[in-house]
């Protein structure tokens, strides 16, 4: 049958019966206005052959779901009353489809893609050294040492690895130790003074799949600009599908007349061919016209996000009453609390710098009590800490002392909120303290610490991920038990219904079972955002492959979590004159690929578990040394000045990929740091600021005001125009409005000459920094110093 025909029928029987439905029900009308305002379903990334999607993840109700079908050659089945979906696919089916759902008299479509997963020969030659047993670990795997063992043949250690295109570090294991893959030069540091192999697993070539990109509108018409001959296009309305026509390589889309009485909703387009899978189109509408600026955005809208994460004890002391060190001998000053509150984030929020930077989203530390005394680390050398940074939590539902109590919460969110401001609370749920009342009460809500083999389960990260504790300390929750997960969900809840927060940041999200996500978002679904009416934002903490992260990224679980594998690569890349850009180009491709080129995901500047990447930067640190030891015993100061300029860098990458840009507190103007808790020293402002500081923070301003104010940089879709050892050159387009990024990261001028759409002149475009730059015959040339920055940007 002919895929798009059965997608043109679809949606008028789905347009029908919108329009027949709100005819007849003006109540069914408001209901469904404010159900698509908030429900936009998430792609499934599908598993090879056969995959089993919930539907409770898209739908409150599974038992009123009448029936479900897809196109091509897709097998369904399901049987009514179930809540998951079974679907079956093969070499013929499409490469994307839509698993159309009818409910209620209406048809929601959940947008399928297809894996690219592959089957790939390990190799690893025998040296002089013998082994008894090879095993592989690495980011394919999630580092778990049990996953992969070879088999020797002859000298030669064979095994089989089925993974998705792209790079992954990973590291041998020769009878139960580290060692490197002899017969692969390519490697990376991996932050702790030692080195990863990567793999590396070719992708389809970008050249030849598919592109769209946003053309034009007028009155209720879209255009959308198609290349490389797609075989199927999929445009959608929310969740329904719409139909469209195809004219001269142009998808020609009309908005449906009921997207008039909603706010705020989305059309979404997508493609492929023979070659693979597009990029992805996304268009906000306002009561039905296509969004032109950024002036009508506002907190509910998570695009337009840009988040600010201050932890509270290191941040600013606005109530110096309530400031109380943990007097033990054992802890050095810098493990110690330091004095911040929440009156102190209050503070700067009434003085206006956090609206001056730019910022609309605060995400603050875990502010739960923690326990008053301190406790030893179990790995060498064995350090004494306090609770400072607030993820020991010995309650779930207090508010610790030393940070103020309920009032002064309520007061900062709602003083938030008056500055357009969204607020999200740091979340743990991974686990609690050894002093907290329900591991006293409940013993049997935790897992076990002492595992069959004699070894204590402690810090076994990827070995015993879900299992695993962090501390002797801080007992594991077992989610295998319903109870416990009400419990937790239930605790997390009351923040948001009492406090009126915006959403979280979830804590070490990959040692938590996605059942507890699932159960919490759909609270949080009935009981605010269907009930309040407005939008709660929840983004994750998960170290490990952009697979692993995104597993946890779906409609039903996290809207995002923290992109930690760009920045790893973004840094490395930035940091080291013999990378090259087109290993940073690859690494935001596989993300896109991954996440959706239109995602939530963070885009750090650095965070409270990791050195400041100015250190590195600025030479204050090295790569082959362990920061973390660096930061305890010795001053690490700034060597090397080029490094704010490399820091702007990094942040004007930030504002300018897809997602939600994130800035650690101190990052806005250069804070130094090593490991933890180094990189976690107070916050400093005003007078405290040398020059150089000073200039970085008035650099991240600006950076931070064109993200505001620049529809491009939020909608936009993403295109590489250079991407070599020493420029990059990113532009986003949203119709004809652009932001162009241009980085130069050698320690010599760079030119930079590059295509530019057929529309853009010089006169419709300003450079950021001020930078010198000719149009001519449609190709851009601009000089960039060494080690900066420049936007251009559209402007009327």
């Amino acid at each position: 049958m002919n895929f798009k025909i059965i997608r043109s029928f679809s949606a008028f029987v789905a347009l029908v019966l919108i329009s027949t439905s709100c005819k007849n029900n003006k109540a069914k009308k408001e209901n469904l206005v404010f159900e698509e305002a908030y429900s936009i379903f998430m792609p499934v990334y599908l598993q090879e052959n056969k995959s089993s999607i919930l539907l409770t993840e898209f739908f409150e109700d599974s038992n009123a779901v009448d029936s479900v079908n897809s196109v091509g050659a897709v097998k369904i089945i399901y049987k009514k009353g179930e809540s998951k979906v079974s679907v079956e696919t093969n070499a013929a089916s499409p490469k994307i489809f839509t698993l159309n759902v009818y409910s209620k008299g209406m048809c929601k479509s959940i947008v399928c893609k297809k894996t690219t997963r592959q089957t790939i020969a390990f190799e690893y030659k025998e040296s002089a050294v013998k082994y008894k047993q090879i095993k592989v670990k690495g980011e394919f795997n999630n580092w778990n040492t049990e996953a992969t063992t070879l088999s020797l043949a002859g000298n030669v250690w064979k095994g089989e690895l089925n993974i998705n295109p792209g790079k992954y570090n990973y590291k041998l294991m020769g009878d139960g130790k580290e060692i490197s893959d002899h017969n692969n030069s390519d490697s990376v540091s991996n932050g702790m003074g030692g080195y990863n192999n990567i793999l590396t697993v070719e992708a389809a070539d970008r050249s030849k799949l598919p592109e769209l990109s946003t053309q034009s509108f007028d009155n209720n018409n879209i255009t959308i600009k198609c290349t490389n001959s797609p075989e199927a296009i999929i445009c959608l309305w929310q969740n329904q599908i719409m139909s469209h026509e195809l004219s001269n390589g142009n998808c020609i889309l009309t908005v449906p007349d009921i997207a008039q009485k909603v706010d705020r909703s989305f059309i979404r387009v997508f493609a492929y061919n023979s070659e693979g899978i597009s990029n992805d189109i996304l268009i906000p509408l306002e009561n039905g016209k296509v969004l032109e600026n950024t002036t009508s955005l506002n907190r509910n809208d998570k695009e337009y996000n840009i988040m600010y994460f201050a932890l509270v004890d290191r941040f600013v002391d606005g109530d110096t009453s309530n400031t109380q060190k943990t007097i033990d001998k054992n802890i050095l000053p810098r493990a110690n609390y330091y004095g911040g509150d929440l009156q102190g984030i209050i503070n700067k929020i009434n003085d206006g710098y956090l609206e001056k930077l730019g910022v609309n989203c605060l995400w603050i530390s875990p502010i739960v009590q923690n326990p008053l005394g301190a406790y030893q680390e179990y790995p060498a050398p064995r350090r004494w800490f306090s609770g400072y940074h607030g993820y020991w939590p010995v309650t779930e539902t207090t508010i610790d002392t030393r940070f103020g109590n309920d009032d002064v919460f309520k007061n900062l969110v709602t003083t938030a909120h008056q500055k357009k401001m969204n607020v999200l609370l740091d979340f743990v749920s991974n686990h609690v303290h050894s002093e907290n009342k329900i591991y006293k009460d409940h013993p049997e809500f935790f897992t076990c610490i002492d595992l069959p083999d004699g070894r204590k389960n402690i810090r076994l990260w990827d070995e015993y991920r879900l299992t695993t504790w962090f501390e002797p300390f801080m007992p594991d929750i077992n989610y295998d038990i319903p109870q416990a997960v009400d419990m937790m969900t239930d605790s997390a809840l009351y923040w948001i219904t009492k406090f009126g927060i915006d959403g979280f940041r979830h804590d070490a999200v990959k040692h938590v079972p996605s059942p507890f996500w699932l159960t919490l978002t759909k609270k949080i679904k009935l009981q605010v955002v269907e009930k309040e009416h407005r939008s709660i934002y929840q983004i994750g903490e998960t170290f490990g492959s952009r697979e692993l992260i995104g597993s946890y990224v779906s409609t039903g679980q996290l809207d995002a979590q923290f992109d930690f594998n760009t920045y790893f690569d973004a840094s490395r890349i930035l940091l080291n004159n013999d990378e090259s850009f087109e290993s940073l180009k690859n690494s935001i491709t596989e993300s896109c690929n991954y996440y959706g080129y239109h995602h939530l995901m963070g885009n750090i500047s650095g965070n409270h578990d990791m050195p400041r990447f100015i250190s590195f930067a600025s030479k204050a640190i090295s790569g082959s040394e362990d920061a973390k030891e660096a930061g305890w015993t010795r001053d690490v100061k700034i060597k090397d000045s080029v490094g704010y300029d490399m820091l702007i860098q990094l942040q004007a990458l930030n504002m300018t990929l897809p997602g939600v840009p994130c800035i650690y507190y101190g990052d806005e103007y250069g804070d130094m740091g090593a490991g933890d808790p180094d990189n976690r020293r107070m916050a400093r402002f005003g007078n405290m600021l040398s020059s150089k500081e000073n200039n970085t923070l008035d650099k991240t301003i600006k950076l931070v005001q064109l993200r505001r104010n620049n529809i491009a940089m939020i909608y936009g879709e993403t295109k590489f125009l250079q991407a070599d050892k020493n420029v990059l050159v990113i532009m986003r387009k949203y119709f004809e409005q652009v932001s162009i990024l241009i980085l130069n990261k050698s320690n010599d001028i760079q030119t930079a000459t590059f295509e530019m759409p057929d529309y853009t002149n010089s006169k419709s475009l300003k450079a950021l920094f001020d930078s010198n730059f000719e149009i001519s015959n449609g190709k851009m040339v601009i000089q960039i110093p060494p080690h900066q920055t420049e936007v251009l940007y559209s402007y009327k």
